[in-house]
């Protein structure tokens, strides 16, 4: 490193604890997950690497150092630090005083050199020498446009001499002519840009459904790239004194020929400079071991890179069927070539990260899920949550519908709770089923949610107790007010 740093020692012992790893951790903008073996070799390796302490004193993404003033240094540990690491912050050459100061300060105008001055002369020069010679040749051979501009921006002859006319109006012809390839030229090269977009666009989505399809056990390779060539956008063509108009995709008809569809079958970079191909499936070996990482999917194991699990796509079921089925079956993730269903996301990304941030919706999800497997069919399912003229109720309104049923159940089985042990969840009869540590102190649930499920698992996980309420049940049914629940 270019700088010397201060550095300290940390004493590592019983009464370093993981919280302090932590913090060390976070104000080196190092990850802080794990258990403490996996916090205290992230350290060590930091420590070993002075390399990477440069990484402290990089502004975050969008972000910048403020000015520190000698007043706010005295106040903060932080900003003394930056002081005297890299001093106080340079001021900006040319910069306008404020208008109360009655002073200002304007940059300094650098005027060009003698030699560059002549150049410049004798470049002009010789450009207007050789339009005057040149003018009655070009103007017998320009277009009609050009001469209705030449028309327009002649000089009356009265004003000045034969000579000068000829030259302004040959410099405003070559600057009207300059405007005009300069603007053709943009809208060229914005067909074209916009052109290889779409073809990549649609060549990158269509090679990763082909990966897909090819490592599925019913995938096709060779009719996975009949169908991309076959489909591939035509080109636009718009002629360069036509306006701009939208580009539209329409399919090709004719097939591709065979070499094309089997480099396409095996996976090589057909188009280099337009788009990437498929990532290469690896196989176990291939995986470093501190990468490695195993999913069991349905019976198949599936071994990939921690480090290149996407991260979570983003899910919208107007079509709820669909839900049904990509719950099973699903390529919306693909991971080491192979299609995750959405059941498995939970696993995968509690193994790799990022649980927290599709838990609310993964579970809503299972929750229809789970409501959809009570029926003997999918009609069935519909035949409840349509309206009466038979359109289906949407996403949004079945979620709602069985979170107020889940509601009134969980109440329900509370209640139930409760009478059974008479209003006392702390007896020995209830076997601490509804009771839980947290921070060395002995709580008690009390939220309907939580009574009602663990009164539900006590009944499957002790029969005994469940002959009992099947005797006390009916009494409890009688005296149970359901206007008693929430709405």
């Amino acid at each position: 490193m270019s700088r010397r740093l201060k550095t300290f020692k940390l004493r590592i012992d019983k009464k370093l604890k993981k919280s302090d790893m932590k913090n060390y951790l976070s104000a080196f903008s190092l990850p802080k997950s794990g258990n403490r073996e996996v916090l205290l070799t992230r350290l060590r390796e930091y420590s070993r690497d002075p390399e990477k302490w440069a990484s402290m004193f990089r502004a975050n993404p969008g972000r910048k150092r403020g000015s520190i003033s000698a007043r706010k240094a005295t106040k903060s540990r932080d900003a003394q630090r930056l002081l005297d690491e890299f001093g106080p912050q340079e001021s900006e050459v040319g910069a306008y005083k404020a208008k109360k100061s009655g002073v200002e300060v304007r940059p300094e105008a650098t005027g060009l050199s003698e030699e560059t001055v002549r150049g410049n002369s004798a470049w002009a020069t010789e450009v207007l020498a050789g339009l005057h010679t040149e003018a009655p040749r070009q103007a017998g051979q320009g277009s009609s446009e050009e001469t209705r501009g030449q028309e327009a921006e002649q000089v009356p002859a009265a004003v000045g001499s034969a000579e000068t006319p000829n030259k302004i109006t040959g410099i405003r012809r070559i600057e009207h002519q300059v405007i005009r390839m300069d603007k053709a030229f943009s809208t060229e090269f914005a067909l074209v840009k916009s052109e290889l977009c779409r073809i990549n666009a649609h060549l990158s989505e269509a090679l990763h459904v082909a990966a897909v399809q090819a490592h599925s056990p019913t995938g096709n390779p060779s009719e996975s790239a009949d169908r991309i060539f076959t489909e591939l956008p035509s080109p636009t063509t718009v002629s360069r004194g036509q306006p701009h108009r939208t580009a539209t995709a329409t399919p090709l008809p004719v097939q591709p020929p065979r070499s094309a569809r089997s480099a396409l079958s095996a996976q090589t970079n057909a188009l280099p400079h337009i788009f990437r191909p498929p990532p290469r499936v690896l196989a176990q070996h291939e995986i470093p071991a501190d990468k490695l990482a195993l999913l069991d999917i349905d019976g198949d194991v599936l071994a990939f890179d921690k480090t290149s699990v996407p991260v979570p796509p983003s899910l919208s079921f107007s079509d709820v069927s669909k839900l049904f089925r990509d719950w099973y079956t699903s390529t919306d993730l693909v991971v080491n070539g192979r299609g995750i269903p959405i059941r498995h996301w939970k696993r995968l990304y509690m193994m790799v990260g990022g649980w927290k941030a599709i838990k609310a919706q993964w579970s809503r999800f299972q929750f229809l899920v789970q409501e959809r497997e009570l029926f003997a069919s999918e009609d069935a399912f519909w035949a409840k949550y349509s309206h009466e003229d038979g359109r289906r109720y949407n996403y949004q309104r079945i979620v709602d519908t069985l979170q107020r049923a889940r509601v009134r159940t969980n109440h329900h089985d509370a209640s139930a709770a409760l009478f059974f042990f008479h209003n006392d969840l702390t007896q020995d009869r209830a076997l601490n089923y509804f009771k839980y540590v947290r921070s060395s102190e002995v709580i008690y649930c009390e939220k309907p949610a939580i009574v009602a499920e663990r009164w539900r698992r006590l009944l499957i996980d002790h029969p005994d107790i469940a002959v009992q309420w099947e005797a006390v049940r009916d009494d409890f049914e009688a005296q149970y007010d359901p206007s008693s629940q929430p709405s």
